[in-house]
């Protein structure tokens, strides 16, 4: 039941960064080439909870540093240089 309670919540979190890619996309910011659905994944993919505990606590970085180290790669690939 946790397992379809989570996919659920991830189609959701999914759904929300395409629309918040899109809005990016529509004032010209995102990459040239890149897709508003890969944009969109690469966002989720870099702030699951799993990647965002190993930059944080794995790491031992604390979450101001591994929030930066974080964002810093999702701009670095998804938005115009």
């Amino acid at each position: 039941m946790a397992a379809e309670f989570l996919a659920v919540a991830d189609q959701r979190h999914l759904r929300a960064l395409v629309t918040i890619t899109e809005g990016i996309d529509r004032i010209g910011g995102l990459a040239e080439g890149l897709p508003v659905t890969d944009a969109a994944r690469i966002i989720y993919f870099h702030f699951r909870n799993s990647q965002f505990a190993l930059a944080t606590g794995t790491f031992g970085w604390g979450v101001d540093r591994g929030t930066r180290w974080l964002l810093e790669r999702v701009e670095a690939a998804i938005l115009k240089p």
